[in-house]
């Protein structure tokens, strides 16, 4: 981007780190380049995959973790879980989980003040790699939960 305004540049660059938009991996531009240009049997297997796990998701939350909600999306990997009944801001949620499970979902209060009553999880995974974070995130939600009823008992 080019401007004389550094205000403007400066609320611009800001906004696209909060939406973790400001950088790449060097090889993405030709990845996706590759992808989309010359890889239509992949990009429609991975198509394929991420739906699949997108079900996986909700059909596990539905049966397994009913508190926590899929937020319903059309066009990503990224997931938002919506979390806000289990009473508990995001940042503590997501270092909970990530201590204690060894499961790295980001604190949705990353992405600005409205996100703090959710996770962001990626399913661009192998489906066995997506089941064993799911299996980690319902014990780390039962784990909390338990804590904090002993917590409000002892007072």
């Amino acid at each position: 981007m080019i401007t004389t305004n550094k205000d403007l540049l400066d609320n611009i660059k800001a906004q696209m780190h909060i939406d973790n938009s400001d950088s790449c991996n060097v090889f993405a531009t030709t990845a996706v380049t590759a992808a989309y240009g010359e890889s239509e049997d992949w990009l429609e297997e991975l198509r394929k995959v991420l739906y699949s796990n997108k079900e996986i998701v909700r059909d596990f939350l539905a049966n397994e973790l009913p508190i926590v909600k899929l937020v319903e999306c059309d066009a990503t990997y990224l997931l938002w879980l919506d979390c806000s009944a289990l009473n508990v801001t995001s940042k503590v949620l997501s270092e909970f989980l990530r201590q204690n499970q060894g499961l790295f979902l980001s604190a949705g209060v990353d992405f600005g003040q409205n996100g703090d009553n959710f996770l962001r999880m990626n399913i661009a995974c192998p489906e066995k790699l997506l089941k064993e974070g799911l299996l980690k995130f319902k014990a780390g939600v039962i784990a909390l939960n338990n804590i904090n009823s002993l917590s409000k008992n002892i007072q």
